[in-house]
Parts: structure tokens; C-alpha cells; sequence
């Protein structure tokens, strides 16, 4: 049986662009869960700051980058990149049994 995938992302959100970001996720977000292979999805913030951190869950890392693909094919990928200082850092983990 495979095991789900996590996906972290990190990024910093432009100065005073917080309340465009979130409404922005709060719209995408929608469909983001509809989408094949897909589990879990929060959004954390950072206490007085404005890093965030996207924690995901998906069937593996083939469908989340199917995901990203989409994302990107229909421009809503750089929409969200516009809203970020930083290139966003992504990351794969697989669950151990230890």
C-alpha cells in the first residue's frame, strides 16, 4: 500500500499583501480540494511575520506535481507566485514506520 505524501511549501508574503493572499487562497483553495489525489491542505502563518507555510497531504508526489502542473497551465500558479517576496521552497516527506 503507498503511503501519502507530504508537501510543505514556504514562502514570505509581500509587505501588505496578506489580506489579497488569503482571500486569494481562500477562492483557490476550493477547487485545490476537488482535485484527484489530493488529502489535506492548512495554511499557517507565522506569529508577526509574514511567512507562511502550506502543509499538504496527496496520494503521492506524481499527483501533487500534476496539481502544480494545472496550476501553472491555467496562470493561477503566477498569481500566487506575484504574491510572494521569495521563490517558494517546496518539499516532498514520506511517512516512516518507525
Amino acid at each position: 500500500m503507498q503511503k501519502a505524501t507530504t508537501v510543505t511549501l514556504e514562502a514570505i508574503i509581500k509587505e501588505g499583501e496578506k489580506d489579497t493572499f488569503l482571500q486569494f487562497m481562500e477562492k483557490g483553495l476550493k477547487l485545490t480540494r476537488q482535485f484527484k489525489g489530493f488529502h489535506h491542505i492548512s495554511i499557517h502563518m507565522e506569529e508577526n511575520s509574514n511567512h507562511v507555510l502550506f502543509f499538504q497531504k496527496w496520494d503521492s508526489k506524481e499527483a501533487h506535481q500534476s496539481y502544480v502542473r494545472y496550476r501553472e497551465e491555467s496562470g493561477v500558479l503566477s498569481e500566487l507566485l506575484n504574491l510572494f517576496e521569495n521563490e517558494p521552497v517546496v518539499k516532498y516527506y514520506q511517512c516512516e514506520n518507525v
